[in-house]
């Protein structure tokens, strides 16, 4: 029975199944399958291929029975209980996961077919950004073998909700597999550590979904290498293939203390019976709970347990989905529907398909184009109502409250806000410029312990950011986690022996971008003599000059010397952050919420960004990262550094350059400094700048980026500890810079005082107050957790090309008749130096 359906539903349907010679066949004139009330009814629109596609209906005959797993498609029919399994559901809605394929109880339930019933509460939503053919990748049978075998059988702690607090690294073998790619994810995100194996052709791909480190599994050695790479604690292997060979290999890694072995095929016991581990075969379809009629050793009793088990995880999948944490498998689409399915099942059994999903579309373009139509306008998420937020005060400008003057004078208001309200503990609220976004709140510091530990499945800086920037529409680079990952941990253990390409790079960028001056001597280290004279001066934009120098040292760190240097990939890494807003500005204008979907087809602002992104695909494929992933994540890298890094740069030589008192004892301190490591830079040589390092800060904490922090828009409802309740799709923030300008915390707030936080390392703690630290009252790169991960390579990059600066040139403002810094530029919540100002260079050179 159902309680709602689509008209008009064909009484046959074409599906895959087993023939009674045992071979599958293309079945025109198949049934539709029977909605039981648990069910939902998809029309099928991509399908995916496993090999356990083949190997069910080879192992296990029963002719009759439909073949596949994995799917996506449109609810067309809900089933008469579905309401009430705390899951919703409409006509319409964009689906995916997954069957037991070749079901000897069940002969219609498999996938390769044109419509599915599929059990409500092991079906999930795609998300707004991806495709039928993702979704289809992405893949229900490995996310449920996977919740299996991590929390069941290895029985690793951790939620996608609630993470570890000890990661444990876990091996898992065969890591460019699609289930391996899926692994490594979720590893990540429940707070544990992936290792892998797989062949040297796909490290990168393994490296990109997340490993932490990866072998060669052609090597004989791999074991031992694993095993001293654990340092003989391996507790936890995840095996894929689970045949000789790879239980040798996981076997031969796992520590001397034993730990736990997660199978997903069925192993020969005397292959793994030593007393220290402990075994479990996981097969997918088990997470249904019901009993599984199959043969040698695959059988399966009905297990209430286990299901109620399924249905947590898929709930806590479906909240990963709606962040945008998972990303399928890189896939590949064959072409001819059924047919295609018959092919690509040869494919996979003659092992001829490595590093890539086979999926293939069933249903046609048109029935797509109407099911996204109707799904993008009954997705739409209204803006949070007033009355929602009724409990928490609300400020306004006093005279001309209009949307203009909140994006050109919200500091003033939010000093208002922070004295008035959030200095006392009161949470306030005030309008957003994006009127469409509903009413934005700021909270008192009192949160901000509760906020920046939390699951950013409650609290979503994505989704702040997919909000605000129309990331969805605009087809711009959006966050990961192994992006992220990169610069937190690889990137930021390694500046050590970056820096010194990054002061050569510092150095032949400032004179690639000034005009030649004659006179000068070439390219060099200098090192501070008194006999320095100088030739012409120079006149040039300051901050253009800063952001292009930027985008070098930034380059070399993130895509190495063969790109740093090519003027196209700088002009992309510029562009990119510019056309993310205006994309944003352009789609807003233009078209309502409920048809921004048609931007990407009209307009010109998500064509140019798809231009930027594939050509700096192209750029990528000579340095031997080919992978659109890979160039999505470092222009990814780019938005989050580049022109924050730029701005800073540029606002701390605008602060020296009015302040000529601290930059004679400033450049004393960097020439000295200089002449001690002689041009080879070390972290320790730059940690000892500490006069520089106290100036930045104070320059950080007069003229922010930003005057908040702590950006998130909150996923679900949530009740803080002592009631505050935020609904679900609220904005809110921490009053940075009004804490900055607290004079119970900094004495005296609104004067500049270059050595501030030296003092402060000086006589309260010398690990603490340095440019990079946060803390509750250091609010510059954030807090907490997600605090800015690339805070040390900023503080780095800014330190080395101000180096190059006080020492091989003589700078001053093209306009500093008054002695007065150029005026800031204000937008909504931003704060920026002058990108008009203009500053005067000649180089100094050995006379």
């Amino acid at each position: 029975m159902t309680i709602s359906s689509t008209p008009n539903q064909p009484p046959k349907q074409t599906v895959i199944l087993e023939g009674d010679d045992l071979r599958l066949r293309i079945e025109h004139n198949a049934p539709l399958p029977v909605l039981r009330p648990d069910e939902v009814l998809v029309r099928t629109m991509a399908v995916a291929l496993n090999p356990c596609d083949y190997k069910m209906h080879e192992r296990f005959p029963s002719p009759g029975a439909i073949d596949g797993c994995d799917f996506s498609g449109i609810i067309l029919a809900i089933g008469s209980a579905v309401p009430s399994l705390r899951v919703s559901f409409e006509i319409g809605d964009r689906v995916f996961g997954a069957v037991h394929g070749s079901n000897p109880i069940r002969h219609e339930s498999g996938s390769f077919a044109e419509y599915i019933a599929s059990e409500a509460q092991f079906t999930l939503k795609i998300p707004d950004s991806m495709s039928f053919e993702e979704a289809a990748a992405l893949g229900g049978t490995g996310l449920a073998t996977l919740g299996m075998a991590l929390f069941r059988t290895l029985e690793l702690p951790g939620t996608p909700e609630e993470p570890a607090q000890n990661p444990q690294t876990v091996l898992v073998h065969g890591g460019s597999s699609s289930v391996g790619t899926i692994a490594m994810q979720l590893l990540r995100l429940v707070g544990h550590v992936p290792i892998t194996t797989c062949s040297p052709r796909n490290w990168a791909l393994a490296k990109e979904y997340g490993a932490e480190e990866v072998f060669d599994y052609h090597e004989p050695e791999c074991a031992q290498k694993i095993k001293a790479y654990s340092r003989n604690t391996l507790r936890y292997v995840l095996d894929p293939f689970t045949d000789a060979k790879s239980i040798a290999l996981c076997c031969g890694a796992m520590g001397r203390a034993g730990g736990r072995y997660a199978c997903l095929e069925m192993h020969p016991e005397y292959l793994l019976e030593k007393r220290t581990l402990k075994v479990g075969f996981v097969m997918g379809p088990a997470l249904l709970g019901h009993r599984l009629e199959l043969d040698y050793g695959y059988e399966r009793e009905a297990d209430l347990e286990m299901r109620q088990f399924g249905v947590r995880w898929y709930r806590s999948i479906q909240w990963l989905l709606d962040h945008g944490r998972l990303r399928p498998h890189p896939l590949r689409v064959l072409p001819g529907r059924f047919d295609a399915i018959l092919q690509g099942i040869e494919m996979l059994k003659s092992k001829s398909v490595s590093g890539e999903k086979l999926v293939v579309v069933i249903g046609n373009l048109a029935t797509i184009a109407v099911a996204s139509i109707i799904w993008r306008r009954l997705s739409i998420q209204p803006p949070v109502s007033k009355d929602a937020l009724a409990h928490i005060p609300e400020v306004r400008f006093d005279e001309n409250d209009t949307p203009e003057r909140y994006t050109q004078d919200s500091r003033s208001l939010l000093f208002k806000c922070y004295d008035k309200y959030l200095r006392h503990g009161i949470p306030v609220q005030m309008r957003n410029p994006i009127g469409e976004l509903g009413p934005q709140v700021l909270l008192p510091m009192k949160y901000l312990d509760e906020v920046k530990y939390a699951s950013t499945h409650l609290f979503s800086f994505p989704l702040f950011s997919e909000k605000v920037f129309l990331l969805n529409y605009s087809d711009a680079p959006q966050q990961t986690d192994a992006a992220a990952h990169v610069v937190r941990v690889q990137l930021t253990k390694n500046l050590g022996m970056l820096a010194n390409g990054m002061y050569q790079e510092a150095v032949e960028g400032l004179q690639a971008n000034l005009p030649d001056s004659k006179g000068c001597s070439p390219c060099r280290i200098y090192l501070f003599q008194p006999s320095l004279t100088s030739v012409e001066w120079n006149t040039v934009p300051a901050y253009s000059l800063l952001a292009n120098v930027t985008a070098r040292v930034t380059a070399l760190a993130l895509v190495g010397p063969e790109l740093c240097r090519n003027r196209e990939w700088i002009d992309i890494s510029l562009q990119t952050t510019f056309a993310i807003f205006n994309a944003a500005f352009t789609i807003r204008a233009k078209y309502s919420p409920g048809w921004r979907w048609l931007a990407r087809w009209q307009s010109d602002a998500p064509r140019k960004m798809r231009a930027m992104r594939a050509r700096a695909v192209e750029l990528l494929t000579p340095c031997d990262k080919p992978l659109a992933r890979i160039a999505d994540e470092q222009l990814f890298l780019t938005v989050a550094s580049m022109h924050t890094t730029s701005s800073s740069l540029t606002s701390v030589l605008y602060d020296l350059l009015i302040r000529p008192e601290y930059c004679a004892e400033i450049t004393q301190e960097v020439q000295d400094a200089l002449a001690e490591c002689g041009g080879n830079w070390t972290l320790q040589q730059v940690a000892k700048m500490k006069k520089l390092d106290s100036f930045m800060k104070e320059s950080q904490r007069v003229h922010p980026i930003g005057f908040i922090t702590a950006q998130r828009a909150t996923v679900r409802s949530h009740t803080f500890k002592d009631g505050l309740h935020l609904p679900a799709g609220v904005i809110f923030q921490f009053p940075a810079d009004a804490v900055h300008h607290d004079p119970e915390i900094y004495p005296d707030p609104n004067r500049f005082d270059g050595y501030r936080f030296l003092r402060l390392r000086e006589t309260v703690d010398p690990n603490r107050f340095h440019f990079a630290s946060v803390s509750d009252t250091m609010l510059g790169f954030g807090a907490g957790s997600h605090a800015c991960p690339g805070r040390f390579f900023t503080a780095l990059a800014i330190k080395l090309i101000l180096v190059v600066l006080l020492t091989q040139y003589e700078v001053k403002l093209a306009d500093s008749k008054d002695g007065c810094r150029p005026p800031d530029t204000f937008h909504d919540f931003n704060m920026g130096p002058s990108q008009e100002a203009q500053i005067m260079l000649r180089k100094k050179f050995d006379g």
